[in-house]
């Protein structure tokens, strides 16, 4: 064991549990330890004996070689990964780490099998790129479906109309509300197209995260939401205490503020005033912002169902909507790494608790 004096003592090499090998610039090995001979199934004299690029895969024989000019030249290999066949004929994949004694020409070596860790690297690889995919697929399709939609529904809303407004003389007062009933209806299936499409996009998308005002991010979302309850307006007091500012998506934080006041005024109008408030908890860090009303409220057994896609805890009849809003705004909380919680008993109002960080 000559070649190894001054670098390995013999033990370590023999008793060490990873393959471990010396070899020269000709690329012969020179001395292999038994780790690398049960593991490839080839006895160190057939291993010593030929040109270690006849054990690698052909497909590695170009990158195995631009790794060991690299390392005559003196550079360490950290993590080097190729394919060696073993003497069943199946290959492993190994990692090398290596270096070249400068002195004496000899490169020196470990290698570790990663086998199974390249294979479910692999699969991930494959299964995020069918993700990639999928999303894209379910773009296009969103996408065609939402223009093949709005063609008929256009055309529904506008005869209806026609009808409404040159035929009325027609028509009882029966078919007039029927015809009325058509086209709030077809509103309301645009209203859900967009609310899929919103939906959609916000799951795909990666938040571009600046320092955001979110002071004037409720403020703004406030006088959106009472312009489209006007008859609402007069009986409605949204309170925002001093919001500090946080880092996050301004668009997406957007539509997170005008989700959960719009859905705190709908579901407080039977509530005279109707109270909003936003604001923070005191000593909480992260930062918790939390939105409160005095509405109808619901039983905390459902909360499961609250921001589930398409569920709603209360009758459409009597509170108009999708069912998507606070799934959007829990897919942006998640989306920024965030938490959002509520505490809500019926008619005692609801309140809204996010953090847009866990940190």
């Amino acid at each position: 064991m000559s070649a190894i004096d001054g670098k390995f003592s013999s033990d370590f090499f023999h008793m060490a549990p990873d393959l471990m090998c010396i070899a020269g610039t000709d690329g012969v090995f020179k001395e292999v330890n038994p780790v690398f001979e049960s593991m490839l199934g080839y006895t160190q004299k057939e291993l010593t004996s030929r040109k270690f690029f006849d054990f690698i895969h052909p497909d590695d024989h170009e990158a195995t070689q631009r790794e060991l000019k690299k390392i005559v030249e003196g550079e360490q290999a950290l993590n080097f990964k190729n394919r060696y066949r073993t003497k069943g004929g199946t290959f492993i994949w190994l990692s090398w780490n290596a270096h070249v004694d400068q002195h004496t020409g000899l490169i020196y070596a470990t290698a570790r099998e990663v086998t199974e860790q390249v294979k479910t690297k692999r699969k991930l690889l494959d299964t995020k790129q069918q993700l990639e995919q999928a999303n894209e697929d379910l773009e296009a399709f969103s996408y065609s479906v939402s223009h093949d939609l709005r063609t008929p529904l256009r055309a529904i809303t506008g005869f209806s109309q026609i009808l409404l407004e040159d035929h009325a003389g027609q028509l009882d007062q029966e078919g007039q509300r029927l015809l009325q009933v058509v086209i709030d209806n077809t509103d309301k299936m645009g209203d859900l197209i967009d609310d899929i499409l919103t939906y959609s996009r916000v799951s795909r998308a990666e938040p571009v995260r600046s320092r955001v005002d979110l002071q004037k991010i409720f403020e703004d979302a406030a006088s959106q939401v009472l312009d489209s309850f006007p008859e609402l307006k007069d009986k409605t007091t949204v309170t925002i205490q001093d919001l500090p500012p946080s880092m996050g998506d301004l668009s997406m934080l957007k539509q997170v503020a005008v989700n959960l006041i719009s859905n705190a005024v709908k579901y407080s109008t039977n509530s005279d005033p109707i109270e909003v408030e936003v604001g923070v908890t005191n000593g909480q860090n992260p930062t918790t912002y939390y939105v409160k009303d005095n509405g109808i409220g619901f039983d905390m057994q459902y909360v499961d169902k609250l921001f589930g896609v398409f569920q709603r805890l209360h009758n459409s009849r009597e509170y108009e909507g999708t069912g998507v809003g606070l799934s959007l705004v829990k897919r942006i909380i998640d989306s920024h790494g965030g938490d959002i919680w509520v505490e809500s008993e019926p008619n005692e109002g609801t309140t809204f608790y996010f953090q847009l960080s866990k940190n």
